[in-house]
């Protein structure tokens, strides 16, 4: 919706367009949403054969985990119900009343805050991802955790404006605050991403020079978040361009869909049954069962880790002989040390 909607009259109420200028910003912003919901629904249905997978193959997976897949698909199905409302409400029931485009439909407010909430569902677990591998990189863990926190609360502002308004200048007016939304998505995306790809570049580049395209543009592009990143940055650069409509909307219907597919694709990635069969024998020393713990852990969560150098293997043979002049007999012992 063109901002012009919002421009205040001379009695201090908003001008109202005239049925021809309804029915041309109608079809000029509602046609790109219209388009965008049904990818986003297709995406859906990609995410949910995505999380089927994953239910079958990983039932051994950490609790927190497995809680929270069915909560990302209890999300992502509020804002598939909300986009489809929002389109039936515009395009069916209304499709003859372009005057009923002035005032915002239930459906049409709350797809920030689900947008926002699917995000942050998604945010929590790449953040965690980051923050477990440790070292520098859990400073951009929490600078990913603030971004995110200080963007949700600008999310819920627009959110608040849409309801208190009821009209579209609510997502058109203001746009500083639209802009200072998405521009924190899009830092938090950055310090997420920066890390993860710093980690893949050193540690295991060596290692995917057999990958095919396929398996590296999934390593390097969607389970990095790096997807998403483009995403929020197209959607940020339309938010704050002037006359974009309500264009950005579009393309935020798909990009809240992909934050699921990315962290699905992450999961789907690993192993089947990541963790499950590591066991150390009896008798080890504690700091195997610490690092086969560790190694556990980074396969549930698949984290990407910097090259390591292996334990340094030492074998030491003595070789001891006994007997008379009549017989001998030798016997070789082996003594092997691992150091860490």
């Amino acid at each position: 919706m063109d901002s012009s909607l919002g421009v205040a009259g001379a009695n201090g109420t908003a001008a109202a367009p005239s049925v021809a200028e309804l029915s041309s910003i109608f079809s000029q912003t509602e046609g790109p949403i219209l388009v965008a919901s049904f990818i986003s629904c297709l995406l859906y249905g990609l995410l949910l054969h995505q999380a089927y997978r994953y239910l079958r193959l990983y039932s051994s997976d950490l609790l927190f985990i497995r809680v929270l897949i069915p909560v990302v698909i209890l999300v992502e199905t509020i804002y598939t119900v909300c986009s489809v409302h929002y389109c039936y409400h515009t395009f069916v029931s209304n499709y003859a009343r372009p005057d009923a485009f002035l005032h915002n439909v239930w459906s049409g407010n709350l797809l920030p805050i689900v947008g926002i909430t699917a995000a942050s569902v998604t945010h929590i677990f790449f953040i965690r991802r980051v923050w477990m591998i440790g070292g520098p990189y859990r400073l951009l863990s929490v600078l990913a955790g603030a971004f995110h926190i200080a963007g949700t609360g600008f999310g819920i502002a627009v959110t608040v404006r849409g309801f208190v308004l009821n009209s579209p200048a609510a997502f058109t007016m203001k746009v500083w605050i639209l802009g200072t939304c998405f521009a924190l998505n899009v830092s938090a995306d950055m310090s997420i991403s920066g890390g993860l790809l710093c980690v893949i570049y050193q540690g295991r580049s060596y290692r995917t020079r057999n990958m095919s395209i396929a398996d590296k543009v999934a390593a390097y592009f969607v389970n990095t978040g790096i997807l998403v990143l483009v995403l929020d940055m197209a959607t940020l650069i339309l938010a704050v361009t002037p006359h974009s409509n309500v264009n950005y909307g579009a393309l935020q219907l798909i990009n809240a869909r992909m934050y699921a597919i990315t962290l699905l694709s992450v999961l789907n990635s690993r192993p089947p049954e990541s963790g499950k069969d590591l066991r150390v024998m009896n008798g080890g020393p504690l700091h195997s069962i610490a690092r086969a713990g560790r190694l556990a852990t980074i396969q549930q969560w698949n984290i990407p880790q910097e090259l390591e150098t292996g334990p340094t293997h030492i074998t030491i043979n003595v070789q001891t002989e006994r007997g008379d002049d009549l017989s001998s007999q030798d016997s070789t012992k082996h003594l092997e040390i691992f150091e860490e």
